[in-house]
């Protein structure tokens, strides 16, 4: 964006250039450095001027529309405040999504937008938040079967996917560390760098397999969460999805673990589980942690 694009971005906001410094948090001299040819836009200005002219431009087309607006939308849209717990953040941002999938009027509004207004860009985003959209369009890439949901019948599948990474980081890291310590020790022998170099490669189909396959159950088993079933499935499943997974890269990775062990391992967790499951509904049951004091 050259200075003269940024000036004309300007008045399409209707903002001073004073107002404008303090929307995107720099003074005033910059504003007029850039409008002068002083100063370069960098790209973060530019991807925030360029969103905010698109929605400039779809809410006047919108308004041209004679379409009514939504009330509930406009009160939901509000901003966040520092006061907001990051639970009540969650909260906020499912009821907005859940009011314009299923709102008339805004979904009106959002099918008029997209054939006569611009195309927004992607809304521009602290580097904190990045990494959680780059997950986000990676799920949205797989295969629909695999595909998670959106909403709550997902959420599970979602945030084991960000476990799986955390994992396959750790176990990378652990690995190459290791093989560094094994090659500065001196007397490594030609197959010092295999171990290692499997646990890299094998490590994380392994998590996100197994993780998947644990948030699948979880997520499947949302609508009998707290009934006996749902804790008995939940415990006995869970745990060897994650094991049935890694445990079989653990033992093409390693020599400390047999694979003709995974079998008994995998059947052991599923006993364990389905009994710690059976025993945490009775805890909660007892002390009153269930949505009814009745088994369904």
């Amino acid at each position: 964006m050259i200075s003269s694009e940024f000036r004309a971005a300007r008045k399409t906001l209707g903002l001073t250039q004073e107002a404008l410094a303090g929307e995107l948090g720099v003074t005033p001299h910059v504003i007029i450095g850039i409008e002068n040819g002083e100063a370069r836009v960098s790209k973060a200005i530019t991807r925030e001027m360029e969103y905010r002219v698109a929605v400039a431009k779809t809410d006047a087309i919108l308004k041209a529309s004679g379409l009514p607006e939504c009330p509930v939308a406009k009160d939901l849209l509000r901003p966040y405040t520092d006061d907001m717990s990051t639970e009540e953040m969650v909260k906020h941002s499912k009821a907005v999504i859940a009011h314009f999938e299923n709102c008339p009027t805004c979904k009106a509004r959002s099918d008029y937008a997209s054939k006569h207004a611009p195309p927004i860009p992607e809304l521009p985003s602290p580097l904190w938040i990045r990494p959680f959209a780059f997950m986000e369009d990676l799920l949205e890439k797989l295969p629909a079967p695999l595909r998670p949901p959106k909403g709550d019948r997902g959420e599970a599948r979602r945030a084991a996917m960000w476990a799986a990474t955390f994992f396959s980081t750790v176990a990378i890291g652990y690995a190459l560390i290791v093989a560094i310590a094994r090659l500065a020790s001196g007397g490594a022998s030609s197959s010092w760098w295999r171990e290692s170099a499997g646990v890299i490669v094998t490590s994380p189909p392994a998590f996100f397999v197994g993780f998947f396959l644990a948030g699948t159950v979880y997520d499947l088993t949302r609508p009998i969460s707290s009934r006996f079933g749902g804790y008995v499935l939940r415990g006995g499943l869970i745990p060897p999805a994650l094991y049935g997974s890694v445990g079989i890269a653990l033992a093409l990775s390693t020599k400390d673990i047999r694979l003709s062990q995974w079998p008994t391992m995998v059947l052991a967790l599923t006993i364990i589980g389905t009994l710690v499951g059976s025993v945490m509904w009775v805890i909660d049951r007892v002390r009153g942690n269930l949505p009814n004091s009745r088994d369904d």
